[in-house]
C-alpha cells in the first residue's frame, strides 16, 4: 500500500487496485450530485455547468458544434467528419471541453490528438490537464478524477495514471495521448493493445490549401487510419479546420 496526500491536506492509505496502486481518495464526496448528473445529459449543458465563464448565448457556432460534438461523442460505430470555422472562434477548447466530457462520463475511452506539429498537440494535452489541476467546479464534483493530481507531484504518479506532457491517464482508466502526424503513423495503440475511439485532427495543414508533401502526408495517415478499428468497433474521427476546401483531403475523407 501507498501514502498519499491529497489537497485535503489528510493522509490516505489507498491499496492497489486493478494491477497498479489506485490513487483515489477512499469515500470521494460529490459536491453537487445533481449538478453532475445534469452534466451528463449533454455537453452542452456540461459546458454550461462547469465552465460558466465561458459566454457563448450570442455565438450561433458555439451552440451547432456543441451539438455535433456531442452526437459524435455518443454515437456508434464508424464515423468519420469535418468541421470548419475561423482561426481563434474557440473550436479547440470546445473540442478540449468535449473529450473532458467524454473521458469524465466514460463515453469516451480514449481520445487521441494529432496536430501538424507535436507540441501543438502537447498544448491541447496541457489545457485539459489545467482545467483537472484548476476548475474547482470539476474538482467539486468529480473528486475521484480530479484529486489524485491536486498537491501532488505528477511526475511521481504510480503507472498506468498519468499526467505528461503527452498523456492524460485518469483513474478511470481514460487516456488521452498526444501525437504529430509523423508519431501517429507508427501507431496509436496504448501498452495494454487499447485502439482509440475518438480521433482529433487539428491544425494539421500549415495553409488553407496545405503544401503537396502535407497533404500526402495527412492523405496517407487518414487512409491508415480507416483500418484501425477492430471489427465491429467504435471510432469517430473529427478534422477540424480553419476553411474547408472543395476537393480537399478534409472533404475527401470525411462524411460531411
Amino acid at each position: 500500500m501507498t501514502a498519499l496526500h491529497l489537497h485535503t491536506n489528510k493522509k490516505v492509505w489507498i491499496p492497489a487496485l486493478a494491477g497498479f496502486q489506485a490513487i483515489v481518495p477512499r469515500s470521494p464526496t460529490i459536491a453537487d450530485p445533481e449538478r453532475r448528473a445534469a452534466g451528463k445529459k449533454h455537453l452542452r449543458a456540461f459546458k454550461k455547468l462547469y465552465f460558466p465563464w465561458l459566454d457563448d448565448t450570442g455565438s450561433h457556432f458555439h451552440g451547432e458544434y456543441l451539438d455535433l460534438l456531442n452526437d459524435l461523442i455518443h454515437s456508434k460505430g464508424i464515423l468519420n467528419q469535418s468541421i470548419a470555422a475561423k482561426r481563434g472562434i474557440g473550436k479547440t477548447f470546445d473540442t478540449i471541453i468535449g473529450v473532458i466530457y467524454a473521458k469524465f462520463y466514460r463515453f469516451r475511452r480514449y481520445p487521441g490528438w494529432i496536430c501538424r506539429k507535436i507540441d501543438f498537440a502537447y498544448d491541447r494535452i496541457d489545457r485539459e490537464a489545467h482545467q483537472i489541476l484548476y476548475n474547482e467546479l470539476l474538482q467539486a464534483d468529480f473528486p475521484e478524477l480530479c484529486a489524485p493530481f491536486l498537491g501532488v507531484d505528477v511526475r511521481q504518479l504510480k503507472a498506468p495514471l498519468a499526467m505528461t506532457k503527452s498523456e492524460l491517464y485518469l483513474p478511470n482508466h481514460t487516456c488521452t495521448r498526444a501525437f504529430s502526424i509523423e508519431s501517429a503513423s507508427r501507431g496509436l495503440a496504448l501498452a495494454d493493445g487499447t485502439r482509440p475511439d475518438l480521433i482529433l485532427l487539428d491544425d494539421v495543414i500549415e495553409t488553407i490549401l496545405g503544401s503537396e508533401v502535407e497533404t500526402e502526408n495527412l492523405t496517407q495517415l487518414i487512409e491508415s487510419l480507416a483500418g484501425l478499428p477492430e471489427s465491429g468497433g467504435n471510432m469517430v474521427t473529427l478534422m477540424q479546420l480553419t476553411v474547408p476546401q472543395a476537393g480537399g483531403v478534409g472533404d475527401t475523407y470525411t462524411d460531411s
